[in-house]
């Protein structure tokens, strides 16, 4: 139906009303309001009609409201109150509704979500868009968050996938305890030497990797003696035993992975004296060990080499010399490296850190040696028949064959 202007009319005695019903006859008033069936109007100072109606319509003179009823006395039109808007037709002009609240949410406010479907269709939207100013869905954007696919020193420890370190963060770099002979602390505000000063490239665990002792077997012991500190993990330190005369290589074996693999160790020596000793790391068979070592002879004296060894009391002979002065009287801690391809087994030295090795020398295996074990050791042999101390500070298995890591 359609609603017209308000109008008000005159108004006859105070509180008088004027009723018609639906038939367009009166229904109580003093005046009937002619017109035919079905319509209303009022023949006052002009005439108020065109809307249908199939109920009963009371006018209240005093306030000028026209109320109209259905005939079972429910109100009903553009403004009827209650819930039941089954009798509301037609439309309302824009410049007869007031401004909507969308902040509020009873009447004259909204209420419920906006469907997602009401904002251009809904077309783009998903859990991974926003509704975005100039009226599109639009992606989030941003940043793709990544874990390193490369790594430069210590290894790195991730956090959240969903989570990114702000630009002051600064987390501690720990590459080795200062109370272990020849480490350096990094922990963001100063560096802390350990005895030696040497730093070295950490183990898998953030510091340097040690083999537990429980896991290593002397090879022609003697009195030699071994300790560690911490016990399991900390550096190992083991007094070769000397002799005055004659041939003792005493080592300490553990038993590799299968090839290839390589064995990287951080070790020094020392004291020195005339006539002869040395430190190295070799492979083993049971029998024969042919390994790189550090010797150190009389007349200060010293050479890298690889020595081929027919057993503990047997020298065979060197396969290979590197010049340069590599040692001192307090032996540098130095970096030995040895590796089995499953072909040729190598004989490497490495720089102060660890990260770059030069091969010294390879032979194909079985020519001399074909390798069950590897470990490391050394020999002394000088007038007094004092022995050497070996320092293993790092010891690193790797299950490649590469010259650097």
């Amino acid at each position: 139906m359609v609603i017209a202007t308000q109008y008000r009319p005159p108004a006859p005695a105070p509180n008088a009303q004027r009723n018609w019903k639906g038939s367009g006859s009166g229904g109580g008033g003093s005046t009937p309001p002619g017109g035919t069936p079905g319509q209303i109007q009022y023949n006052a100072a002009g005439v108020f009609g065109g809307f249908d109606v199939s109920g009963d319509g009371t006018l209240n003179t005093s306030t000028g409201v026209l109320t109209v009823t259905k005939t079972s006395g429910t109100a009903f039109g553009y403004f009827a109150t209650g819930t039941d808007a089954s009798n509301l037709t037609g439309s309302v002009a824009a410049a007869r509704l007031p401004a909507i609240n969308l902040a509020a949410s009873g009447a004259g406010g909204v209420t419920g979500n906006l469907p997602v479907g009401n904002l251009n269709g809904g077309s783009g939207a998903s859990s991974a868009t926003f509704w975005r100013g100039d009226g599109t869905w639009a992606s989030a954007g941003g940043a793709t968050f990544a874990n390193p696919s490369a790594t430069a020193g210590p290894t790195a420890i991730n956090g959240s996938a969903t989570t990114a370190m702000r630009s002051d963060a600064a987390p501690a770099i720990q590459l080795g305890s200062a109370s272990q002979a020849g480490l350096v602390q990094v922990d963001g505000t100063s560096i802390v030497a350990g005895v030696g000063g040497v730093i070295s490239a950490p183990g898998s665990s953030g510091g340097y990797t040690v083999p537990d002792i429980s896991t290593l077997t002397w090879v022609n012991q003697g009195s030699s003696t071994i300790g560690q500190n911490p016990t399991s993990t900390g550096p190992i330190l083991a007094l070769i035993a000397g002799n005055a005369s004659t041939l003792n290589w005493r080592l300490l074996t553990i038993t590799p992975p299968s090839p290839p693999y390589k064995i990287t160790a951080l070790m020094r020596g020392g004291p020195v004296y005339t006539n002869s000793q040395d430190i190295g790391l070799y492979f083993y068979d049971g029998t024969k060990l042919m390994g790189l070592e550090n010797l150190f002879q009389g007349g200060f004296t010293n050479v890298l080499r690889v020595e081929k060894i027919n057993n503990v009391n047997s020298d065979n002979g060197t396969a290979a010399t590197a010049s340069g002065s590599l040692m001192s009287s307090g032996y540098n801690a130095s970096y030995f490296q040895i590796r089995n391809d499953g072909t040729k087994l190598y004989f490497d030295w490495g720089d102060a850190l660890g990260k770059n090795f030069v091969n010294v020398y390879s032979e194909n295996i079985g020519t001399f040696i074909t390798p069950t074990k590897v470990g490391f050791g050394g020999v002394s042999i000088i007038p007094s028949g004092a022995g050497i101390y070996l320092n293993l500070l790092n010891w690193t298995v790797s299950n490649n064959a590469n010259l650097n890591p």
